[in-house]
């Protein structure tokens, strides 16, 4: 057969170079054309002969792909039109190469699993003797002799009974009973047997962080409970009356009460707002309506409207007009708002007080049951805590109208800054912090010069009373405004707080706190006594507070005098593991060392010096030296 097939080649090179128009041309072209013609020739012999593949009698037997392609090497080779017409397309039927390589990749049985073919071993009944010595000898046919099924019953109560033991074994860890037992000998003996627990050697909680543990002040539960603007604000609830006042009154009272919040966001009634005649009620209305609306374009229209009122009334009146609404409406907006008064607040009573008349008001329109699962459907749970941001614009316009026109008693204002130290104690009022401080500066400068005195004696011993955690107290006094007035309660609440803490036999309230007062309290009663590392990490925030960051240049050596003092206390505190809290307060011990020492070196000496006992006038000359001189 190759011979045959070689023939052929030979034959339809002889035609393909009889019928080439390229070996007409001159001897340089000839050599061209043959050589290029055995190069396909030699391409074409590999690709379209196949070696012959033996059969089973024996026989040599060509591939039907290869003889496919053998057929059609004239339509390849040649290039007369003619031998196109007598080539067939058997060669397309024939399958690729490619194709019947990958054949027996889908012959192959089915896979399975070592574990699998073993249990069909096992369980096939007609083996071979050979193969059934093979299998008994077997570790894989011991195995599922004993053991059919992976998933038995018995292995799983068997694991519960393990873990039941292992469960126990841990109850004994935690109380120290639990010994090393082999052979029955007992080789460790348990740690109760020498009076020892787990429990002394977990580590305590770690209660000093830079965040204390507050109170709780707000009550998701209560917020809104009282009036929103669903259901009991109204402007006839804030003092308007229907058929009287100016027709700007009467057109107001006619609009659905859904409605004018969106009447007051447009502002289309902000030149008429001088014309009614119920200017408190409408402010009243607005400072409510701020509390408890939910969206931010009403609550900026609020806050618009009443600045608007405010600066037009008070400029055109020759007779000043003031408002501030009330310390008990005050009361009520924030009671509304979830602001609730526990043991620990010494404004109990004036919460229980406004909290009375607001449910009294509440049962004439609603039924207590009705309002309390209502509660809430504004504010508290459609958005978390979305009613801090009602509490922030309360607290801000509040500082507004105090800074302006200022209406509050000395007493009030003491009250208000008690409440608002209260409301700063709750964990979530972290983001009213700024608005906090604000206020308060707003009211400390607005009371009087001549009472300050006094004043600020009363309202350290209220804030004193305000806390349920030192710590708490620590947070209060840090967050006082950075003012004047500020800084000086901070320092007489600070001196008072330590005195109370150091266990002073009678504590008392210190105007002017100065180096040499906190230096003479820590002479008598030194740090070191205090056992609490808790409370020391608080006294020392005290110190750092009633000292301050300016101190006069005459208590320079009072200053070298307490760093001995506090760096003394220092050395009594030890190093434990079991006690992390004594780390800390010698870190805050070495800061406040720091601090003063920094302070120590900015401040001049005040050592007098020789020109200050020349009398008269002296002129300063300077001395040349003899040798420039001479030279």
């Amino acid at each position: 057969m190759m011979a045959t097939s070689t023939t052929g080649a030979e034959n339809n090179k002889e035609r393909s170079s009889s019928k080439s128009p390229s070996l007409a041309c001159d001897d340089e072209g000839k050599e061209v054309s043959r050589t290029s013609l055995v190069v396909h020739e030699k391409e074409l012999e590999r690709l379209t002969y196949s070696s012959p593949v033996e059969d089973n009698d024996g026989t040599q037997t060509s591939d039907p792909s290869a003889e496919g392609k053998k057929r059609s090497l004239p339509h390849l080779n040649s290039s007369n039109s003619s031998d196109i017409s007598d080539s067939d397309d058997d060669f397309l039927l024939a399958p690729p190469e490619v194709l019947i390589s990958l054949k027996h990749l889908y012959t192959l049985d089915e896979p399975i699993t070592p574990r699998k073919e073993a249990r069909m071993k096992y369980t096939k009944k007609n083996n071979s003797p050979a193969e059934k010595e093979e299998l008994g000898n077997s570790k894989v046919h011991q195995y599922y002799k004993k053991q059919k099924c992976s998933l038995s019953l018995d292995k799983l109560l068997e694991d519960m009974e393990v873990d039941a033991e292992m469960k126990a074994m841990d109850e004994k860890l935690k109380q120290g009973q639990v010994s090393l037992e082999v052979n029955n000998e007992v080789l460790v003996q348990s740690p109760s047997h020498y009076g020892l627990s787990v429990e002394q050697f977990i580590l305590p909680e770690d209660r000093i962080s830079k965040a204390s543990p507050g109170l709780s002040v707000f009550s998701s539960e209560q917020c809104l409970l009282f009036f929103s603007q669903r259901k009991g604000l109204t402007l006839i609830s804030c003092g308007f009356k229907e058929g009287e006042g100016t027709d700007f009154d009467k057109k107001l009272l006619r609009i659905p009460e859904g409605l004018l919040p969106q009447v007051i966001v447009s502002g289309s009634f902000y030149h008429q707002l001088q014309l009614t005649a119920f200017k408190e009620p409408l402010l009243l209305y607005l400072f409510r309506l701020l509390g408890t609306h939910q969206e931010a374009l009403v609550q900026n229209a609020c806050k618009q409207s009443l600045w608007n009122l405010m600066s037009f009334s008070s400029c055109v009146k020759t007779d000043q007009f003031k408002w501030c609404p009330s310390l008990k409406e005050l009361v009520k907006v924030f009671i509304n708002l979830g602001v609730s008064a526990s043991d620990h607040c010494p404004l109990r009573n004036l919460f229980q007080e406004a909290e009375n008349e607001l449910r009294s008001s509440l049962a004439e329109e609603l039924e207590i049951n009705n309002s309390e699962q209502t509660a809430g459907t504004d504010l508290g749970n459609s958005n978390g805590d979305g009613f801090l941001q009602n509490v922030s614009n309360i607290i801000e316009t509040l500082a507004f109208l105090i800074e302006n026109w200022n209406m509050y008693s000395c007493e009030d204002l003491i009250i208000i800054v008690q409440l608002l130290c209260w409301i700063s104690l709750d964990p979530k009022s972290y983001v009213l912090s700024v608005d906090i401080e604000r206020c308060v500066a707003a009211v400390l400068e607005e009371i009087p010069q001549s009472e300050w005195r006094d004043v600020v004696c009363q309202l350290s011993l209220k804030l004193i009373e305000l806390q349920g955690n030192h710590h708490d107290l620590v947070y209060v006094a840090n967050n006082l405004p950075p003012s004047v007035r500020g800084i000086q309660l901070r320092q007489i609440l600070s001196f008072f707080a330590v005195q109370k803490y150091l266990d002073v036999t009678s504590p008392r309230v210190e105007m002017d706190v100065t180096p040499v007062k906190v230096l003479d309290l820590l002479n008598v009663h030194p740090l070191f006594e205090v056992k609490d590392y808790y409370l020391l990490h608080s006294i020392v925030s005290f110190i750092d507070f009633s000292i301050g960051n300016d101190v006069p240049s005459n208590y320079r050596q009072t200053l070298l005098d307490l760093i001995p003092l506090l760096m003394k206390s220092v050395g009594k505190i030890r190093d434990t593991i079991q006690c992390l809290e004594g780390m800390q307060v010698k870190d805050a011990m070495t800061r406040l060392r720091s601090k003063w020492t920094f302070m120590v070196e900015a401040l001049p000496y005040s050592q007098t010096t020789l020109f200050s006992y020349v009398p008269g006038e002296y002129n300063i000359e300077q001395i040349e030296d003899l040798e420039t001189e001479e030279t």
